[in-house]
C-alpha cells in the first residue's frame, strides 16, 4: 500500500469515527431530553477534538480543541530526532476550550 493510500484511508477511517461520536452525543442529548433533563439547564455535555459537526449539534457543543498542526509538527520533530538518535524531551500541547450552547455556567 503507499503512503498516500494509507492517508487517505487513515482519513476517511477518522472520518467515519467523527461521524460515530456525533451520533453517540446526539444520543445522548436527547436521551436527557427524554428523560425531563435539559441541556444544558440540567446537565452540561462536553465533547473532545472540536470536529466540525460539534457546531451543528442541537445545542451546539462545548468541547475541547487541539492543534493538529502543532501536535504533527511536534511528533515529526520528535521522531526525526530519534532517527538521529539526539535527546527528543516530552512535549506538552496546550488545549483550547471552544464555549458553545451545551453548557451553563456553575449554579
Amino acid at each position: 500500500m503507499s503512503i498516500d493510500a494509507a492517508l487517505e484511508q487513515t482519513e476517511a477511517q477518522l472520518q467515519e469515527m467523527g461521524q460515530r461520536v456525533v451520533s453517540a452525543v446526539h444520543g445522548a442529548m436527547r436521551a436527557l431530553e427524554e428523560a425531563g433533563l435539559d441541556v444544558p439547564g440540567d446537565v452540561s455535555v462536553v465533547g473532545f477534538d472540536d470536529i466540525p459537526a460539534a457546531s451543528l449539534s442541537h445545542p451546539p457543543l462545548t468541547t475541547i480543541a487541539q492543534d493538529y498542526a502543532k501536535a504533527g509538527a511536534a511528533l515529526v520533530d520528535t521522531l526525526l530526532r530519534q532517527i538521529r538518535a539526539q535527546p527528543v524531551e516530552a512535549a506538552m500541547l496546550p488545549p483550547r476550550l471552544v464555549v458553545r450552547r451545551s453548557t451553563a455556567p456553575r449554579a
